[in-house]
């Protein structure tokens, strides 16, 4: 396993782990690492992660910033687990 392919699972897993660890810097690494890479879990990681920013950036009518809820978090934290395994998995 390459060791870009070791620090985007650790990213990822990171992520999935708890909403305190996400930080801007965390995600532009991920993000960095999956366009990076040459392998069809770092595209599937990209496309997430963009997904997952949104999350955090999404605003209402008012023009409020609206935090995800906890569902929304938790599908996120189990598709970034899934990835991370899939990654550290590939040869």
């Amino acid at each position: 396993m390459t060791d870009k392919k070791v620090e985007l699972a650790h990213c990822l897993e990171l992520l999935s782990a708890s909403i305190s660890l996400w930080t801007p810097d965390l995600w532009n690494k991920a993000l960095e690492l999956a366009e990076e890479l040459d392998h069809p879990a770092a595209t599937e990681a990209y496309e997430e992660l963009i997904h997952y920013s949104g999350e955090f950036s999404a605003r209402n009518i008012f023009g409020f910033r609206l935090k995800p809820d906890k569902a929304q978090l938790e599908v996120y934290s189990n598709e970034f687990s899934q990835i991370a395994a899939r990654l550290r998995d590939s040869s």
